[in-house]
């Protein structure tokens, strides 16, 4: 059993085949090895013995594990109970010759065959022994050489395979078995020439290339169409296994890939090629030939026509050079139909084309599939599908049927809520949207409990102080002043309204009514502006309930026609194809009336129409919710907002203005203007609510009890300026804050204010009373800076929404804290503490994005931090941990961002620089000359720490030990053993050990007293070296 190449210490496994060739069973075992610890090759077995069947083989695994390096040659025993023979198949001859035996009479030839079945592709060797009766025998040797491989396939596979023709985005099968035929196990790697068997994703094209005109209409495959399953394969001497060609192409083509197979036969380190098989397949897709791609019914119905059924013809042609199998699928009002207009069964699907066969069908449409009057369309698709394809064919059916028909935009007309006595007209365009003329008459529908007329008496009014009694001016000038008053949207009269509820305006009241009228109603224009102007004022008023002053127990309906409240015109008339017409609808408001009717428009041959008219009439009345707005104290980036109610407790819909409003918009207020949103809108009737928006932002710069501030926390690490710039920046804000500081005193940590901050020679920062100020300042120039980007900016970019906030916030600070951990040893951890503290007075959320630290070997135990108050402190630790991340040495910088809600994003720069201790030899190799014994002879060389970090360093001696054999006498072992260590030590150094630090050089002498040794130089930490 040959295993070639084995790495050591790793199992390798082969198969050693036992026979009993005897008619009886045999126990066979494989015994174990002897002075296994010392070998220096172990194997074994894990099915050691078994039982072996009469006339059969057993395969028996054994494992090897080589322990040395070298040629190895050991041996393993297999041990058979009752046999002394071995149990190993025999060699069984790979020559025959025919015929074996005969008879040759005198003087005559007879020819002799023959036969070698090699079975490997090496020399085989052997003789033919001649044995002649009563006369001596002879030996002739043959030779014989097997070229080719001995692997073979049940099917017809190379070197040449042709598919044949198949469809596109249907994989193309081909099965088959391949058998190993030798003596050698086999390992068979199939690939695709051509394309890498590695990398089998789309490849890229190279910068620069040209498209030309051949690589455009031949593009090269990113994968091969064809792939052999299995691709690698372990084949064993008698074995089969199953293998499968598959090929898969998306578009219609004639492929040709070439399979290239490689072999490495038993145990040669090499792989040659042992088979070439061109595959060829054309793959084609269903090419179906349609009489038509769109069939198109077209019905005009005339009031005299009957609607029958219609039909149209199709037909289908196969142009493939394959059969296929066609499924229709059409959905109502359509039916396919045969030749002879019978609807297909459902039996008849799916229907088989042979090559160029032709299929006559015809399409059936039902006219009267919808009921009704109304133009109707059906568009359906008539899907063509493929067994052998997924590609589908569709066929547009499209069926019309046309009546005389009319197109209104709307169907109900709603005039609203009016005032008493005035009217409206609405217009509403009818076109006739069919092919045919049309005849139309307008009517109203009469006798519905949907149509109704009624008096709707005004609802009790509220009032903010109720009026004294008018006791001059007669019943005729209040009635003028109150029908003025109504018409020009003034103040609110019930006693109009409750007067008109009565009965007949014809019918006036007596004069003792007068006198009642004069108590509930002002008598002049200026006393009704004066309601209205107590209803808006800003003290809290009461609100007195005017009284009925009829018993109303329930609306009356009204004695007057339709034709009296509602007018239509035209009411007839005729309509050409296309034609449109003005309807004028027109409502009389009587005082207090609710009218809702029905107007019919009848098209003859054609359906009618119905068109819902409502309105009525009322007065105007309005509420507000508050007179007083109180905004409160709030952050400096955000937008006040406070709403108002107005409601329009009326029917009547009213116009309302805001005296002296801002010139700003609501996307862009000024600030410390109040702004009203809306200041001007028409009201609604039914009670409707407009919600007006006081819209302030403002800014105090002196000091003031509002303060505006922002959240954001404070770390007690240094702070380093990020250029030049923002270094002068920084400094103008330190001058500023040193004036600040000597009239303010500070408010955090409860520290004096600094006149001059205390910085180190980087130019870092460390006074936290400082930062706080100067982060202040900046915040509030930057947002001023905002402020005055968007006032002069373009119409567009000047709304102070949710975005300009955020801009608001994303303040540059000139300053970032440092954490810089200096040099670290690769394999060494290093964790450093630090606080946050909250030193604003809002209350502080926070969060670090800790995925900018993932393989940086930097890790923060703070993930996030809700609600943090104010002076408060929160303690984490940072933790750098460069074996983690397998870091290579170097410097390490990591900006972590930290993001405060409601705040800007701060900034930490973790630094530190891995490395590994090492020193530099000025000699790395000492040679000394000859020396006597009993001489000695010195060489010096320099050790040199070239890096940040301190080395140490020491010097052992590595002396090359004799080994003693055991089988020795013990008197003689011994005596060996105290030789070799009472041996003195031939070399010296000169000092052994030591430590540098970074930059430092030390001198080392080497002292040789022969006989020769040799000499180990180790640095702590420095495994490379």
């Amino acid at each position: 059993m040959t295993f070639g190449r084995c790495f050591l210490k790793y199992p390798y496994r082969q198969m050693l085949t036992l026979e009993n060739d005897s008619n009886l069973p045999g126990c066979y075992a494989v015994l174990p090895q002897e002075h296994k610890k010392d070998a220096p090759v172990w194997y074994s077995s894990p099915t050691p013995c078994g039982i072996i069947q009469p006339r059969s083989l057993v395969e028996v695994p054994v494992t090897l594990e080589a322990q040395v390096t070298g040629a190895q040659d050991p041996v393993a025993r297999v041990a058979v109970f009752g046999s002394e023979g071995s149990p190993l198949a025999g060699k069984r001859s790979r020559w025959r010759i025919e015929p074996s035996k005969g008879v040759i009479p005198p003087e005559t030839e007879v020819s002799v065959t023959i036969i070698a079945n090699l079975d490997d592709t090496e020399k085989f060797r052997d003789e033919v022994n001649l044995f002649i009766e009563n006369s001596r025998s002879y030996v002739i040797p043959v030779r014989a050489v097997g070229i080719g491989t001995t692997i073979v396939t049940d099917k017809p596979f190379g070197p040449e395979l042709n598919l044949g023709r198949h469809f596109s985005l249907d994989p193309c099968c081909y099965h088959f078995k391949m058998t190993n035929k030798g003596r050698r196990t086999q390992y068979l790697y199939w690939t695709t020439e051509g394309f890498s068997p590695f990398h089998r994703h789309r490849r890229l094209p190279a910068i620069g290339a040209t498209k030309g005109k051949d690589s455009a209409q031949n593009p090269k495959p990113a994968c091969p169409v064809f792939k052999l399953r299995p691709l690698r394969m372990e084949l064993m001497p008698g074995k089969t296994v199953e293998m499968t060609l598959e090929g898969f192409s998306s578009t219609p083509q004639v492929v040709k890939e070439r399979l290239l197979c490689h072999a490495m036969v038993g145990s040669k380190a090499g792989k040659a090629q042992i088979m070439q098989v061109d595959v060829t397949c054309e793959f084609v897709a269903p090419i179906l030939q349609i009489s038509c791609r769109e069939i198109t019914f077209r019905v005009e119905k005339q009031p005299s026509d009957v609607l029958t059924l219609q039909y149209q013809p199709l037909s289908l042609k196969n142009m493939s050079s394959l059969p296929l199998s066609v499924v229709l699928a059409l959905e109502q009002p359509f039916v396919i139909c045969d030749a002879d207009r019978q609807p297909l069964p459902a039996d008849v699907q799916p229907m088989k084309l042979e090559i160029g066969e032709e299929l006559h069908l015809s399409i059936r449409f039902n006219p009267a599939y919808e009921e009704g009057l109304n133009i109707w369309v059906a568009e359906k698709a008539l899907k063509i599908r493929f067994l052998e394809h997924p590609q589908e064919e569709q066929v547009t059916v499209r069926g019309e049927v046309y009546f005389p028909n009319l197109h209104f935009p709307t169907m109900a007309v709603d005039f609203g809520c009016l005032l008493n006595d005035t009217e409206a007209v609405r217009y509403v365009r009818m076109t006739n949207c069919s092919p045919l003329p049309v005849r139309y008459h307008w009517s109203f529908l009469m006798d519905s409990h949907v149509d109704q007329m009624r008096f709707s008496p005004p609802a009790p009014k509220f009032f903010i102080k109720a009026q004294p009694p008018k006791k001059e001016g007669g019943r005729s000038a209040c009635s003028a002043s109150a029908e003025s008053s109504s018409r020009d949207g003034g103040a609110e009269e019930p006693a109009e309204a409750l007067a008109a509820a009565v009965g007949d305006p014809a019918q006036e009241p007596a004069a003792g009514d007068d006198s009642l009228e004069a108590k509930l109603l002002p008598s002049t224009a200026a006393e009704l502006e004066g309601t209205a102007e107590m209803e808006g004022a800003a003290e809290t008023q009461s609100r007195v309930k005017i009284k009925e002053l009829m018993p109303f127990t329930e609306a009356e309906p009204l004695t007057l026609g339709v034709e009296e409240v509602f007018d239509i015109l035209p009411l007839y008339g005729v309509l050409q194809p296309g034609e449109s017409q003005r309807v004028t609808f027109t409502f009389f408001g009587h005082a207090n009336i609710v009218a809702s009717v029905t107007a019919l428009c009848k098209v003859e041959g054609g359906p009618t129409y119905e068109i819902a008219l409502s309105g009525e009439a009322s007065l105007i009345d309005y509420l507000l919710d508050t007179t007083e707005i109180d905004c409160g104290l709030k952050l400096f980036n955000k937008v006040t907002k406070a709403e108002v109610t107005l409601q329009n407790s009326g029917k009547v819909g009213f116009t309302f203005a805001v005296l002296s409003p801002s010139a700003a918009t609501a996307n862009s207020p000024l600030p410390g203007v109040p702004l009203v949103v809306p200041s001007t809108e028409c009201r609604e009737s039914f009670a409707g609510l407009s919600r007006s928006k006081w819209v302030t932002w403002s800014r105090k710069k002196s000091p003031s009890k509002e303060r505006a501030s922002f959240p954001g926390p404070t770390w007690t690490c240094p702070r380093t300026p990020k250029e030049t710039k923002s270094m002068r920046r920084s400094s103008e804000v330190t001058a500023k804050v040193e004036d600040d500081s000597q009239r303010v005193e500070a408010v955090v940590l409860g520290e004096p204010a600094a006149v001059e901050p205390p910085m180190n020679d980087s130019g870092t920062v460390f006074d936290t009373r400082l930062q706080m100020q100067m982060e202040q300042v900046l915040m509030e120039e930057h947002a001023l800076e905002q402020q005055k980007a968007l006032a002069s900016g373009p119409s567009e970019e000047t709304a102070f929404d949710q975005r300009a906030r955020r801009r608001l916030l994303k303040a540059e600070l000139p300053e970032e804290y440092v954490l810089d951990f200096g040099y670290v040893i690769l394999r060494n951890i290093h964790t450093h503490v630090m606080k946050i503290t909250n030193t604003k007075q809002f209350p502080v959320s926070f969060h670090t994005d800790g995925r900018v630290l993932c393989d940086t070997g930097f890790s923060v135990d703070l993930d996030r931090v809700k609600h943090l108050p104010c002076c408060k402190t929160k303690t984490f630790e940072v933790r750098f941990d460069p074996p983690s991340a397998n870091l290579p040495l170097g410097a390490v910088d990591v900006l972590l961002p930290i993001k405060a809600a409601r705040g800007p994003t701060f900034h930490v720069h973790l630094r530190a620089n891995v490395t590994v201790p090492s020193l530099c030899l000025s000699r790395d190799r000492l040679e000394f000359s000859a020396v006597q014994c009993g001489q000695c002879q010195e060489e010096t060389a320099q050790l040199h720490n070239q890096l940040q970090v301190p080395c140490k360093w020491f010097i052992t001696m590595n002396e090359p030990v004799k080994k003693v054999d055991k089988r020795l006498p013990a008197r003689v072992h011994q005596k060996l053993l105290q030789e070799s260590k009472a041996k003195p030590c031939v070399f010296k150094v000169l000092p052994s050990a030591g430590a540098l630090a970074p930059g430092q050089h030390c001198n080392v002498q080497v002292r040789l007293s022969p006989p020769e040794e040799s000499q180990a130089l180790s640095i702590e930490e420095d495994p490379y070296f």
